[in-house]
């Protein structure tokens, strides 16, 4: 005999398939023989009914309750933002690593920031980002020995 047949002849082989058998046909027949004709009327409860699988549209709209009174009022949001301000720090640059800040007015506070080559030549942004609530940091670096002008650039909200 070759060993497939042997393998397929094996006693462990005939009980898991066995096994199997047992359990997908008990599946089957359980699914096959409950329907919704066999559930009587108003016998379910929210105890047999699985979380999350019911939707709005399988429940009645007649069974929604009345609504409930008005709860009280909130506390008043925060003031509307009134002023923004763009404030720009100027660096002279030339080779290596160059740093440097925009800070908002006194009161103010930074949302954004960007900065500005010029002219336009190719460096390395290393940092830019709000050190605090009112400043924003920028750093960049010049691996070629070439002059520029780096300009911060803040946005300020008060």
């Amino acid at each position: 005999m070759n060993r497939t047949r042997e393998a397929l002849l094996h006693p462990a082989t005939a009980i898991a398939v066995l096994a199997l058998v047992i359990a997908s046909g008990g599946t089957g027949y359980a699914v096959a023989q409950v329907t919704g004709k066999d559930v009587k009327n108003s016998s379910l409860t929210g105890k047999d009914i699985k979380d999350g699988s019911l939707s709005a549209s399988d429940g009645d709209a007649s069974l929604k309750g009345p609504a409930g009174p008005q709860g009280p009022a909130g506390p008043p949001g925060a003031p509307a933002t009134s002023t923004f301000t763009l404030v720009q720090h100027d660096i002279s640059a030339s080779q290596g690593t160059k740093e440097g800040t925009a800070d908002c007015p006194p009161g103010s506070k930074v949302v954004s920031g960007s900065f500005i080559v010029s002219p336009n030549v190719a460096v390395h942004v290393l940092r830019s980002y709000p050190v605090d609530q009112d400043s924003w940091l920028v750093r960049v670096y010049d691996p070629v020995a070439q002059s520029f002008s780096l300009t911060i650039q803040a946005i300020c909200v008060s």
